[in-house]
């Protein structure tokens, strides 16, 4: 098990490379997700990650900024809402402020 630095690491990851993101940019899937689906993630949020990444092995993520909030959307990959509302909630992240 992983200790909670390296879960905050791995979630510091993926906040990065979703803040480093243009308001729309295209990201590939595999990017943002792959540091989400190590270890240190809780059982159910893995396996999202996990779905996902199967699901859409050619597909891109849209970011979209609204304020300070960052939301990731998926480009046409799921059709169950419930397992995509799961993963908006689990890839929404805040900017830390860089000012």
């Amino acid at each position: 098990m992983q200790t909670a630095a390296a879960r905050e690491a791995v979630l510091a990851k993926a906040k990065d490379i979703a803040t480093e993101a243009a308001d729309g940019q295209a990201v590939p899937v595999a990017k943002v997700l792959s540091p989400l689906k190590q270890a240190g993630e809780p059982p159910k949020e893995r396996k999202v990650a996990d779905q996902l990444l199967k699901a859409g092995k050619d597909g891109t993520v849209h970011v979209r900024r609204k304020g300070r909030r960052i939301q990731i959307e998926f480009d046409g990959m799921l059709d169950d809402d419930e397992l995509r509302a799961a993963v908006d909630q689990f890839l929404a992240v805040r900017k830390e402020s860089a000012l």
